[in-house]
């Protein structure tokens, strides 16, 4: 099979491919394990629930491979979790889900979440990080070295990844490092994100 090597996916996409498998899973489930359309109530809840955990267990924010196994466990946990809370939530207004049900639901949802994301890893498709790396450096041509780097910290293991801070920062800095205007003005802009800080610090 031809490889998609050229083929990059953003969070955003990622995030509505879930989303609308969610959705075909919980219907496909009711149908097999009760003959018919369950709670379409219940729908809403259990697909917020989820795509939050899946929002919170950070693989909408990571680009590296997407059949890391740390992160399929990760994944899997927090689907897990927002499954029980979402049908414990259905519980609570009103709802009689199945316990039957629940679980086939549960685990029908969390191997095929899982099987998506080995699937496109399969064939070769790879997170895109989306950063202002990424758009600078097709427009000005960024240093090889640069590149390098910045490729090498994406593929690296999660433990030496940057917080979400770092990144947000990291990506502010790339900017006014491609811009020569905002590079003349490095004490008034870089600087000040480190090492300099103004009288409001003192106070604080």
């Amino acid at each position: 099979m031809a490889k998609w090597t050229n083929v990059r996916i953003r969070g955003r996409h990622l995030l509505l491919l879930d989303a609308a498998i969610l959705v075909i899973v919980f219907f496909g489930a009711s149908l097999l394990v009760d003959g018919q359309i369950g709670r379409p109530e219940a729908l809403p809840i259990l697909l917020v629930a989820r795509l939050l955990a899946l929002g919170r267990s950070g693989t909408y924010q990571h680009a590296k491979s997407l059949s890391d196994r740390s992160d399929l466990f990760r994944i899997a946990s927090w689907l897990a979790l927002a499954s029980v809370v979402g049908y414990l939530a259905d519980l609570i207004v009103g709802g009689s889900p199945s316990f039957a049900f629940a679980m086939a639901e549960t685990a029908a949802a969390v191997i095929v979440v899982l099987g998506l994301r080995e699937a496109l890893a399969a064939i070769g498709v790879v997170r895109r990080a989306g950063s202002a790396f990424e758009r600078r450096n097709r427009q000005t041509g960024a240093p090889l070295e640069l590149e390098a780097m910045v490729k090498a910290l994406a593929e690296a293991p999660e433990i030496y990844h940057p917080s979400r801070f770092w990144e947000s920062l990291n990506e502010q800095h790339l900017d006014l490092l491609f811009d020569e205007s905002d590079f003349r003005n490095f004490k008034r802009t870089v600087n000040t994100s480190y090492f300099q800080f103004g009288a409001a610090a003192f106070v604080k």
